[in-house]
């Protein structure tokens, strides 16, 4: 059996707070919510705040002379923006 780590700390949140000054603004694009989940519980403990995750949803447009209007056809799921603070 695998015993989990109880740090949520990652490589990738240590990189980001070593090259991130406090005050930066972190934006990461992740195509899966276990990604999402990953970043959101390491990025505290690296000193960020303010997190917020949400979908992107994409939605072609047509455009014309005469119309501008949305594709009749949408792909419902691209991935998750998740936006944050470092404080400290």
């Amino acid at each position: 059996m695998r015993s989990r780590s109880t740090s949520r700390s990652s490589p990738i949140s240590d990189a980001i707070a070593t090259v991130l000054e406090p005050g930066g603004v972190l934006c990461a694009y992740l195509p899966t919510t276990i990604q999402v989940q990953q970043l959101v519980l390491a990025l505290p403990a690296q000193g960020f705040l303010h997190l917020e995750s949400f979908e992107v949803l994409r939605r072609g447009w047509h455009v014309t002379e005469r119309s501008v209007r949305p594709d009749h056809r949408m792909v419902g799921h691209t991935g998750f923006l998740t936006v944050a603070r470092r404080t400290v």
